[in-house]
């Protein structure tokens, strides 16, 4: 953005987020105003990786799918194990997606908003053992073997948050937050290991969360935020470090390590803003370039935002809610690129969005050695996330004797309704006998739990298996949205030149408006294949075999438009068909009066 100073092209060699403060001079060059499913680095952007089914059952109870609303791992002994919970039930997982139901004689409350959280612990007897709380139900452990049970020792209430730290078990209830005795999660004395934190909250007055942060604890309200130091109530300080502003969900409190801001807690506030807290009174505006499009989401549902920090990309990941009454988006914040060559006065966006991905809660988990995202659903399964060029939308478990076959007509039935369309291609895996595997589109659904498919061949009967659905990532980057104005100067685009880095096959589509016009291209990316440049300008380059290359788009003209010109253009990349590919930058050519810099707005 500003005045032109170069008679070079215009070279945009690393992208931003979504902004959508739209002023005529709020807006980096690099920042875009409509994005979805593409990830940044500091000098690419990606399109982001997919997902896959990690576990092998679909959580139902009594025909009905259950939400997960808990995932969480840890190693206890010398042994690594998970749990997740969902519906009346908690149950264990293996490192391969088997699930077994642990839930014994405890008491879950069914509810999708009844979110749990997690604490690797000890026990009266010194063991590891895994605690978990809902805020609804007493605290469940588990110690890795056998069935889960209640957690001992009389805790004071039904924690809501937890947190182990100085070796103690850290819990909140209401306005109330306790602790347990040394090494000792099963040990209480509500009379002296008692915090109590008054306020004045509109939505609630209860503790809204707990979490360390470097020796001290950090406690959560909806309108308040304390430091508290100190190995325990008894002899410690609580001290208010903001009022007025806290969070409203104790899931999204995640510590990252930003380059701009360094150690800082983020957390969702009542009006669907993402904050920074640094141990200090002001709070930071982690996503002041999108408050606009966050404040239309639907604000009722920011108690239930799940976040994780996934470490590998530098990223907080959040689940929200942008419409109805389940998450459906999901909110990245870079912590690495934050801020990286940014103007004080001027904020760049460092905000993602990441579409097709219905996660209730969210959860970070070691897969082969490696840190990796995993998301419930609400209809009962848990994805792994990373290497995949799709996403699993739906997916259903076929009953044990779901599958007949008779005049090339498959009927399948599921153990739970299966959300499944007319029309839709599924795909079927995992059915005994392993002939009526494969992919079909759906003919018709004459229940809620039953779909048919035309395949030709003999007639037969069976069952198991899963019956699913992938949608390829449909990723696109766009400069700017809003109104254009009018141009003093008018230049004729003649091309477009882009770098691109793609290791399958797929199409890339870049449209250019101006004030006078829209120009389209589709290109079309051939691993196989490489491209020759215009080597008077731009040298040799190729594309294919994970190379590049500099593939110029030649603009098919719209609504009798004879000359594609302006002074401000935005630009839109997207992807047809969710191959894989990355946009490293683009060039702009213009004819008639050479190459100039253009303002890309």
């Amino acid at each position: 953005m500003g005045m032109e100073t170069s008679i070079e092209p215009l070279v945009v060699s690393s992208f931003r987020g979504l902004n959508t403060r739209l002023s005529p001079i709020s807006i980096s060059p690099r920042e875009a105003t409509s994005l979805q499913n593409v990830n940044p680095t500091r000098e690419t952007i990606d399109v982001r990786p997919g997902s896959t089914l990690f576990t092998t059952t679909q959580l139902i109870e009594g025909g009905v799918v259950k939400p997960v609303t808990g995932v969480f791992q840890a190693v206890l002994g010398n042994t690594v194990h998970r749990v997740m919970t969902g519906g009346s039930k908690i149950y264990s997982v293996t490192s391969g997606g088997v699930v077994a139901d642990i839930t014994g004689a405890v008491t879950i409350t069914d509810d999708p908003n009844n979110l749990f959280q997690f604490a690797k612990a000890k026990d009266s007897g010194g063991n590891d053992i895994i605690v978990a709380c809902n805020g609804v139900d007493a605290p469940i452990k588990w110690t890795g073997a056998g069935n889960a049970a209640a957690l001992g020792g009389t805790p004071p209430g039904n924690f809501k948050h937890i947190l182990w730290r100085g070796n103690r078990l850290w819990g909140t209830d209401g306005e109330f937050t306790y602790h347990s005795a040394l090494l000792n999660a099963e040990s209480w004395d509500p009379l002296f290991w008692v915090l109590k934190v008054s306020s004045s909250g509109i939505y609630t007055n209860e503790m809204t969360g707990i979490v360390e942060y470097g020796p001290n604890i950090a406690l959560f309200k909806e309108d308040r935020i304390v430091l508290f130091a100190g190995e325990n109530f008894t002899n410690g300080e609580a001290i208010t470090v903001v009022s007025g502003d806290g969070n409203m969900s104790g899931y999204s409190l995640v510590e990252v390590s930003s380059r701009l801001h360094g150690n800082i807690i983020i957390f969702v506030n009542r009006s669907n803003e993402f904050k920074g807290f640094n141990a200090t009174k002001n709070l930071i505006d982690i996503s002041y370039p999108i408050d606009d499009a966050l404040r239309t989401y639907v604000q009722s549902r920011a108690k239930y935002i799940s976040a994780v920090n996934y470490g590998e990309y530098s990223q907080y990941y959040a689940t929200v809610t942008q419409a109805g009454s389940t998450h459906n988006r999901i909110i990245i914040y870079d912590y690495f690129l934050d801020g990286f060559n940014a103007q004080p006065d001027v904020p760049e966006s460092t905000m993602f969005t990441h579409t097709n991905i219905e996660a209730n809660c969210l959860a970070i988990m070691d897969s082969s050695g490696k840190e990796t995202l995993y998301s419930g659903t609400y209809d009962g399964w848990l994805l792994q996330h990373g290497g995949y060029d799709f996403d699993v939308v739906k997916a259903a478990q076929i009953d044990p004797a779901g599958a007949v076959r008779a005049a090339n007509v498959v009927t399948i039935t599921t153990l739970a309704p299966h959300g499944f369309e007319v029309g839709d291609e599924v795909i079927v895996l995992g059915v005994t006998p392993a002939s009526f595997d494969g992919t079909f589109t759906i003919t018709t659904v004459p229940n809620t739990d039953e779909f048919t498919y035309d395949q030709v061949d003999a007639d037969d009967a069976g069952g198991d298996g899963i019956a699913r659905i992938e949608a390829y990532i449909d990723a696109h980057w766009q400069s700017k949205k809003n109104s254009l104005g009018n141009a003093a100067i008018q230049k004729q685009i003649n091309d477009f030149n882009i770098v691109t880095v793609a290791n399958t096959s797929g199409q890339l589509k870049t449209t250019v408006y101006t004030e006078s016009g829209n120009g389209v291209a589709i290109n079309d990316i051939d691993s196989g294949e490489y491209y020759y440049g215009d080597d008077s300008f731009y040298g040799e380059a190729y594309y294919g075999g994970g190379g590049t290359t500099y593939n110029r788009a030649e603009f098919s003209l719209m609504d009798g438009v004879e000359i594609l010109a302006g002074r401000y253009l935005t630009v839109r990349f997207e992807n047809i068909d969710g191959f894989r590919f990355s946009i490293e930058e683009y060039i702009m050519g213009v004819s008639s009066l050479g190459y100039q810099a253009e303002m890309i707005v």
